[in-house]
Order: C-alpha cells, then structure tokens, then sequence
C-alpha cells in the first residue's frame, strides 16, 4: 500500500464514521414518525416493531462501522511501517466504496421507505374505514336474519 494513498484515506475514513453515524441518526428521526403511524394500525406488538427497526439499523451501522475501523487499522499500520496484508490496498479500497454508497443510498432508502410506510398506512387506513358494498350486506340483498339458506 503507497504511503499516499494510506495517508488520504487514514484521513478520510473517521469523516466517513462520523458522516455514516449523523445518516444513522437522521434516518432514525425521519423514520421514527412513520414507524408510530404503522404501530397505530399495526397488528404485530409495539416493542417488536421497535424492536426489529433497532436491530437493522445496528446491523447496518455495525457492520460499516466495522470495516471502517478495520479499514483505518490497515492503513495506519502502513503508515507506521508495520507489514499489512498483501490485498489490503484492495480491502481499504472496497470499504471506501462501501461507505459511499452508504452515504448515498442511505437517505435513498429512507426516502423510499417512508413513500411505502405512507402508502401502507394508507391502504390500512381505507380498509378499516371502507363501508360495507351491498353485497356484503345480506338486507340489500334480499336475506332476512331468520331465512335459512340451504
């Protein structure tokens, strides 16, 4: 790994941390609203739901939090002289990459998320309250509560 490239991305990597943990926060805001309209039409219990929204959002971070610091580790070991693998270079390279397109397919994905969160709340929201069609109705249709049919 050239001296250069490991001093650049040394640099930039907790950028990207920090970048990556103020997205995790936005998106926790921003997605927290619609989570509280989906547990009011929900029929799952309200501590799953929060429940599973925590734990893919700590997936998420976790897992590039992780190769951010793995990321870092490698290069400032190259920076001190100490011998790195030989496809670090590449692996830096890929966290990189990993991190940008966090960076932009997060908010992306918020974004969408929230589109589909509104339209399924929505759609519950118009089945619950949808009046009954006459042929669910058996007066309109011409049945008595004390006819039998056979």
């Amino acid at each position: 790994m050239h001296e250069a490239f490991a001093s650049t991305v040394a640099q930039l990597l907790p950028i990207f941390a920090l970048a990556a943990l103020v997205e995790l926060i936005a998106f926790g805001r921003q997605f927290g609203r619609g989570l509280d309209e989906l547990r009011a039409w929900s029929d799952l219990p309200p501590r799953l739901l929060d429940l599973g929204a925590i734990l893919l959002g700590v997936v998420i971070i976790g897992w590039l939090e992780y190769d951010l610091v793995r990321a870092e580790m490698l290069c400032l070991d190259a920076l001190v002289g100490r011998p790195v693998p030989l496809g670090a270079a590449n692996d830096v390279r890929a966290t990189v990459v990993e991190a940008l397109v966090y960076l932009i397919a997060f908010p992306v994905v918020g974004v969408v998320l929230q589109l589909l969160l509104r339209i399924s709340t929505r759609a519950m929201t118009l089945t619950r309250t949808a009046p009954s069609t006459l042929d669910s109705d058996p007066v309109a249709v011409g049945l008595l509560v004390d006819d039998r049919v056979a």
